[in-house]
C-alpha cells in the first residue's frame, strides 16, 4: 500500500474494513489510521491533512519503538516514531478527520516554526532564569514553608551543579534567578530544582496535578556587565514592580534582597509535616550552604557595582510608588494559593534568549546564536541520515549527553 503518491516510501498497514473508503482516502469512525513508514531504514516525521484541507505536522513529543515489519505500532495523533526529541507541531483532534501524508525528509523548523529550538549550553554564561506556575496560579505563595523549601533546594543544587547564585526572588506564581553556569550543567540544575520543588510544594499543598507551565524554563543570556546589573535589579525589585509591596525589604517570600555577598548561609533540610523525619531523602545533604556572589563584571569594581545596584532598585521603588498604593503582604499571604491573577496574560510574544542593552553587541550575540543553530541543524540532519560519527557544535547538550554524540572542541 502506498500513501501520498510518494513512490520511494513503503507503508506497511493493516487497516480495518472501515479505514479506507471508496475514494481511497483513509477514514474510520475515530479518524485514525494504522501505518508505519519505513524510508531507507529511517522513520520519518508524518504530516496529516485536516478536514479543511490544510496540512500540519504530527506533534513529536513521544518516543514509540518500531517493531518488526508488518507488526508496527499504531501511528496515533500526537505520537512520533523515532529516537530524537523534538517538541512542537499541531496536535490532531479526533474531529480533524486526518490522513497520513508521509514526507521524504524530516520536517524542519522553517516548515514548522512551533518546534522548540535546541538550547546552547556553555560554561561560564550568566543567565536570567524564569519559571512560571501552571495557569499562573499562586502555588508559590510566600508561606514560610515554601520559602524554606525553595532556598534549601537552591542551596543544595547550586552546590551540586557548580551554579553561582547572584540574585533570586520567588513570587506567588513564578521565580527569577540570576546565576552563572560555571560547568555547563544548567539543564541538570533546572531539571532537579523544578522537579523537587514541584513535588515538595504539591505535597505541602495537598495536590497532585501539574505544577509548572507547559513551556520550559526561560534562560536569557546576559551579555555585558550592565546587562547583569540591570537584570539583578529587575529580579530584586520584582515584588515592587508587581505592586505587591512598596519596598523591596518588605517582601516576605524568598529573596536575596539584603543578603550579603560571599557569606555562607546554612539551611537545614525541610522536615515532613505529616510524619516525623526529613521531607527529602538522604541523597540531599542535611544542611546546605547558600552563598550569594557578585557576577563577574570586569568593567565595574565591587563598590561601584553595589552602589549602582542600590540606585537601580531605589529607582524602581520610586517609579512603582507613582503608580498607586501597594497591595501589602497581608493581602498577598491571604490569597487562595489555587487562584490566579485577574489580569489578562499576553500570548504569542517573543521569548528572547539574549539580553543586551548595547545594540551592536546584541546583534553580534544573535548572529552567533543563528550560526550555532545552523551548525546544529546540519549536524542533526547528518545524524538522522545515519552518519553516527558527525560532530555537533560546542554547546550541544542533549544529543551529546544522552546519545553520546561527538562535540566540537572549544
Amino acid at each position: 500500500m502506498r500513501l501520498g503518491g510518494l513512490p520511494s516510501m513503503d507503508v506497511i498497514a493493516r487497516p480495518s474494513a472501515d479505514v479506507i473508503d471508496n475514494s481511497g482516502e483513509l477514514a474510520g469512525d475515530d479518524g485514525r489510521a494504522r501505518a508505519v513508514a519505513v524510508v531507507h531504514d529511517l522513520v520519518e516525521v508524518a504530516t496529516f491533512t485536516r478536514a479543511d484541507g490544510s496540512e500540519a505536522p504530527v506533534v513529536e513529543d513521544q518516543h514509540v519503538g518500531l517493531g518488526e515489519v508488518g507488526e508496527g505500532p499504531e501511528v496515533m495523533p500526537g505520537r512520533f516514531l523515532g529516537s530524537l526529541p523534538c517538541n512542537g507541531g499541531y496536535v490532531p483532534k479526533e474531529s480533524d478527520g486526518w490522513r497520513a501524508n508521509l514526507p521524504q525528509r524530516p520536517v524542519t523548523r522553517a516548515e514548522n516554526p512551533c518546534m522548540t529550538k535546541p538550547r546552547r549550553v556553555l560554561s561560564g554564561v550568566c543567565y536570567l532564569i524564569t519559571r512560571r506556575c501552571s495557569e499562573r496560579r499562586f502555588f508559590l505563595r510566600p508561606d514560610w514553608q515554601v520559602t524554606h523549601i525553595f532556598e534549601y533546594l537552591l542551596a543544595a543544587l547550586s552546590q551540586r551543579y557548580a551554579i553561582k547564585v547572584h540574585a533570586y526572588v520567588v513570587m506567588s506564581n513564578h521565580y527569577h534567578l540570576v546565576v552563572t553556569d560555571t560547568k555547563g550543567r544548567m539543564p541538570d540544575f533546572q531539571r532537579d530544582l523544578n522537579s523537587l520543588l514541584a513535588r515538595a510544594i504539591n505535597a505541602f499543598r495537598g495536590r497532585w496535578e501539574s505544577f509548572w507551565d507547559r513551556d520550559s524554563y526561560s534562560a536569557v543570556e546576559l551579555i555585558e556587565d550592565g546587562d547583569r546589573l540591570a537584570k539583578m535589579a529587575y529580579t530584586l525589585a520584582n515584588p515592587v514592580e508587581a505592586g505587591l509591596v512598596k519596598r523591596v525589604y518588605q517582601w516576605e517570600g524568598a529573596s536575596s534582597a539584603g543578603m550579603p555577598y560571599d557569606r555562607p548561609r546554612r539551611i537545614e533540610r525541610p522536615r515532613r509535616v505529616d510524619r516525623p523525619g526529613d521531607f527529602f531523602g538522604e541523597n540531599l545533604p542535611k544542611v546546605a550552604t547558600l552563598v550569594l556572589t557578585r557576577p563577574e563584571c570586569p568593567t565595574i569594581d565591587d563598590e561601584s557595582f553595589d552602589e549602582r545596584l542600590r540606585q537601580q532598585v531605589r529607582c524602581a521603588e520610586d517609579e512603582a510608588g507613582l503608580r498607586g498604593p501597594a497591595m501589602g503582604m497581608e493581602k498577598v499571604v491571604n490569597q487562595d494559593w489555587n487562584h490566579h491573577p485577574k489580569t489578562h496574560e499576553p500570548r504569542c510574544e517573543l521569548s528572547p534568549r539574549v539580553a543586551c542593552l548595547n545594540k551592536w553587541a546584541r546583534i553580534a550575540a544573535l548572529q552567533r546564536s543563528a550560526a550555532w543553530l545552523e551548525a546544529y541543524a546540519l549536524a542533526r540532519a547528518a545524524f538522522v541520515s545515519g552518519e553516527r560519527g558527525v560532530e555537533f557544535p560546542l554547546g550541544t547538550w542533549w544529543m551529546c549527553v544522552h546519545l553520546g554524540c561527538k562535540r566540537a572542541a572549544g
